[in-house]
């Protein structure tokens, strides 16, 4: 007797439009100088400034991300440092996230702004 006759084989697919509620930007302080304490000096106090700023603003999340430092060079000669680091802000508030990047601006600069779908729209989904 054939076991293909036995096996039964099922599949099914769902799929849901969900609305993007989620904004996310991307923020940076960078700062280049002869001296790599200046450099750090500035990027820190600018991040430290933003994330004081941003801490307690309602229904927004924020995160610093990567902090980098590289020489810069002349003929194989260090001849100053360039520094940056970076904040991720997300809200499904862009009203409220809108204006906060726009006040950050006065001191950070922008890298990216990004729609998607927030973790709770997904699961509802």
């Amino acid at each position: 007797m054939d076991d293909h006759l036995n096996r039964v084989s099922l599949s099914a697919s769902a799929e849901v439009e969900v609305e993007n509620d989620l904004l996310v930007a991307n923020l940076y302080a960078e700062h280049q100088s002869q001296q790599q304490k200046d450099v750090s000096d500035h990027v820190n106090k600018a991040v430290r400034w933003a994330l004081e700023k941003s801490k307690n603003i309602k229904g927004i999340k924020i995160q610093t991300t990567q902090y980098n430092t590289s020489p810069l060079y002349n003929k194989r000669v260090i001849t100053g440092w360039r520094a940056r680091q970076g904040i991720r802000l997300e809200s499904t508030d862009s009203a409220t996230l809108g204006d906060l990047i726009g006040d950050l601006q006065e001191k950070l600069l922008v890298g990216s702004i990004n729609y998607g779908v927030s973790k709770e729209s997904r699961d509802i989904a």
